[in-house]
């Protein structure tokens, strides 16, 4: 079994031996990468090969190093039981514990630096505001502010009243998956509620923390609607009511999918998303029978109408079940949005003047396609971002020579990237604002290329236009965001004119011409590929153009709360990764609580 490892039995580099010796024989429980990259040096490894023995020690246990995340990549760590010891701190803490898990920040020292403790089980001020980050990397904790945390392991055991009068009057009735799991899986809860901390619930019922509690938690999304999350026995209930509760389901679903599949490998299809039985029994409630999601949506494929449920005998109309649950058939989940394709300006006062339950319910429906889209592209975008926009810089010189291809190659074109972070997408500056060749570091770029590989990108123009005006009635609902306003001004005459763009190419070429043909030929989003061939063009492109890959400041991260891989601005990978907090701002909190 040894002998089929990974890299067993490969050849390794002597200098690269002697580092990795040098290093092992370090006392301290944690180095500055610096002093790792120095240690290297002197064996006459570049940078490139430093940075390949710190990922290869860290694969074998030596040390302990996150390349992945900029926050904590200047520290390596010599011994592992370092940091589980300072972790172990906070869990046993009397005071966080009898606080419901709420982390104190003025408590820090006590915990990490007392006086009281031995010298070997203290941590300097230095490194609390590393321990604190990590805890939030690996799902322990999140920040409720920069005076506090919550650690999730810690929540109070009792169920409290819930406020679920907040969405009795939705338009759509609740939607409830229960995912049935074959063992314990220890921790999901803690971890749950971790991730959807940006979704916790605020009210005055919630106090400072949230609504949670040791086997469930609720969760109240500001455009989206409310969910109640569950766990009785091995059965994790998710009850989702908004306007459009689809789009929040699907969200919630996928990240608990993907946190099972993540932790709990062994598990994988040891676990069943179920729809309880519509059915009420006079004086017992509820059927507590259950249907597979995925059995039901293959018996509707196949053109039945009714099951019968085990556990009440009761036949089920199909369709009624599945009501407000995404469809996994693309040409039926498409099929509406070329009613949403109109002007995005005439959206945006749409959505403006509806009544609030009708603006949820088609900002949320919009959300949910335009989420769709952007999964339908994940397995193409791990290299480089996917969403833009793209038109002639001097468009009026472009339509005077449009028929004639042989002119498509000579006009420059300007290309804008565009951060993907949910229900707050935006261009990465105001479109054209950049000087005549644009400018890389604002993730703008003008260019031009010959008229073939027009024609290749053009599917993916096309596309990417119909998706920004999808984008732009979202985003301008959105009571949170804080975009400025130059960013989406005229956006809509400009989207209308790049799939002006993306048509007038295609026109005559066979190519899909819309977005649901785009999507119903890429096959299934979670699945398979979508305009594969355009997007590689695209990407080959972005290389090309922006050879040191900064593409405006964009960063791939992980949404654990939906299971997505997004390209986001710099102010929005705040959001996903925090910064560290100052070690002066910790220390005051300190010295504070110790006066």
């Amino acid at each position: 079994e040894c002998a089929r490892l990974p890299q067993m039995g490969e050849p390794f580099n002597q200098a690269w031996k002697a580092a990795r010796d040098e290093i092992l024989h370090i006392k301290r429980a944690q180095i500055q990468f610096e002093t790792f990259r120095q240690k290297c040096r002197k064996h006459k490894l570049d940078d490139v090969e430093t940075q390949t023995l710190a990922g290869l020690m860290h694969d074998l246990g030596h040390i302990i190093w996150f390349d992945d995340d900029e926050t904590l990549r200047d520290k390596v760590i010599r011994r592992p039981e370092w940091l589980s010891k300072a972790i172990g701190f906070v869990l046993e803490d009397p005071p966080t514990n009898a606080d419901a898990g709420v982390l104190d920040h003025r408590r820090l020292h006590d915990i990490w630096h007392n006086d009281r403790k031995k010298k070997a089980d203290r941590y300097e001020a230095q490194e609390h505001p590393f321990f604190l980050r990590l805890m939030e990397k690996f799902d322990v904790s999140y920040r409720i502010d920069d005076h506090a945390s919550l650690v999730g392991e810690l929540v109070p055991p009792e169920r409290p009243a819930l406020p679920w009068t907040a969405g009795s009057d939705a338009p759509q009735p609740p939607l409830t998956v229960a995912v049935q799991i074959d063992e314990d899986p220890p921790g999901l809860m803690p971890w749950l509620i971790v991730r959807h901390h940006r979704r916790r619930f605020r009210g005055p019922e919630a106090a400072k923390s949230g609504l949670h509690w040791r086997q469930g938690l609720m969760l109240a999304d500001p455009i989206h609607g409310d969910a109640l999350l569950e766990l009785i026995d091995r059965e994790l209930l998710i009850t989702v009511r908004g306007g459009y509760p689809a789009h929040l389901m699907s969200v919630l679903q996928d990240s608990v999918v993907s946190l099972i599949e993540e932790r709990w490998p062994g598990l994988h299809g040891r676990y069943r998303l179920t729809v309880p039985c519509p059915t009420l029994i006079p004086d017992k409630g509820r059927c507590r029978g259950r249907f597979e999601l995925d059995a039901l949506r293959a018996f509707h494929r196949d053109g039945d109408e009714h099951v019968r449920c085990q556990a009440c005998r009761a036949r089920i109309p199909i369709a009624d079940v599945l009501t407000g649950f995404p469809s996994v058939d693309l040409r039926e989940e498409f099929a509406r949005l070329h009613e949403r394709l109109d002007d995005a300006e005439t959206q945006r006062k749409r959505i403006a003047d509806a009544a609030s339950l009708e603006r949820q319910q088609l900002v949320s429906s919009l959300a949910q396609s335009i989420r769709l889209v952007l999964k339908s592209l994940e397995s193409e975008s791990r290299e480089a971002p996917r969403l833009f926009t793209l038109f002639p810089d001097h468009w009026d010189t472009w339509l005077l020579h449009w028929a004639d291809p042989r002119y498509w190659g000579k006009t420059p074109y300007r290309l804008t990237l565009w951060c993907e972070m949910p229900d707050e997408q935006h261009p990465l500056c105001a479109i054209g604002s950049t000087r005549d060749k644009g400018d890389a570091n604002a993730g703008e770029y003008v260019f031009t290329r010959p008229g073939e590989w027009l024609r290749r990108i053009a599917p993916l123009v096309r596309f990417m236009a119909q998706t920004a005006k999808l984008i732009v009635p979202v985003v301008g609902s959105a009571a949170k965001v804080a975009l400025d306003e130059t960013l989406l001004k005229g956006i809509s005459e400009k989207l209308d004119l790049m799939e002006k763009l993306g048509s007038t190419i295609l026109d005559g070429v066979d190519q899909p011409r819309d977005l649901a043909e785009h999507l119903e030929e890429a096959g299934h989003p979670f699945r398979q590929r979508a305009a594969g061939a355009s997007l590689r063009e695209f990407h080959a492109l972005l290389r090309e153009i922006d050879k040191s890959n900064r593409w405006g400041g964009l960063t791939r991260v992980l949404d654990k709360s939906s299971g997505d891989h997004l390209w986001v601005c710099e102010q929005h990978r705040q959001v996903f990764d925090p910064p560290l907090l100052p070690v002066s701002a910790l220390s005051a909190l300190g010295n504070s609580a110790a006066e």
